[in-house]
């Protein structure tokens, strides 16, 4: 049978060992690793955007003659490196045909391909989904229809805040009136990193 000494001996050194591990796990709680750093990031930006609407009049889908000029805004949300969420709000009411214009309403994901140190450039594709607002020729009509996006660009990182970058988008709006509208289109714009 174990001496009192041997006992007290046993508990200060098993007291020791729980008192070292509880400060190794303190100390470790610390400091955050940086590979596993909160890496989230808020872009907001301006746009100019050139699009051919696929709608020239008389209810028909066909190539307009006109293509719509406008501006618009979007704010790029990223979690990680590999989930990101775009949105967008393209304004396209320059250059109307009979009146005929187009607005954007888009989120979705966005996913950078690779980030080139030449030119801090980072080609990305993305899908978004929402609803486009239409006015039809000389105002007869208006409308609200589903919209999906499929796409993909460039950013080019100017600074360390202000990025540049060039897009470009296919939509499809699978319900317009009797059948499908696929307007396409280009932007480009300026981001600024806000954190």
């Amino acid at each position: 049978m174990p001496t009192v000494s041997v006992m007290m001996k046993r508990s200060l050194v098993a007291l020791f060992s729980i008192l070292s591990a509880a400060g190794a796990v303190s100390a470790r709680a610390q400091v955050v690793p940086s590979a596993t750093r909160g890496q989230i990031s808020i872009t907001v930006g301006g746009m100019a955007s050139m699009f051919q609407p696929d709608y020239a009049g008389n209810g028909v889908r066909e190539v307009a003659p006109n293509r719509l000029y406008g501006v618009g805004t979007y704010v790029d949300v990223r979690f990680t490196r590999w989930i990101q969420l775009e949105a967008e709000g393209r304004w396209l009411r320059f250059n109307q045909f009979e009146n005929i214009y187009q607005d954007n309403y888009l989120i979705g994901e966005r996913l950078p391909i690779h980030r080139y140190k030449f030119m801090n450039a980072t080609p990305y594709v993305k899908a978004l989904g929402g609803f486009s607002q239409m006015n039809f020729e000389n105002n007869v009509a208006w409308g609200r229809f589903t919209d999906f996006a499929f796409g993909g660009g460039v950013d080019f990182q100017v600074t360390k805040k202000i990025s540049v970058r060039g897009d470009f988008e296919s939509q499809t709006w699978p319900s317009w009136l009797s059948s499908s509208l696929y307007p396409y289109g280009g932007s480009v714009g300026v981001g600024y990193k806000l954190f």
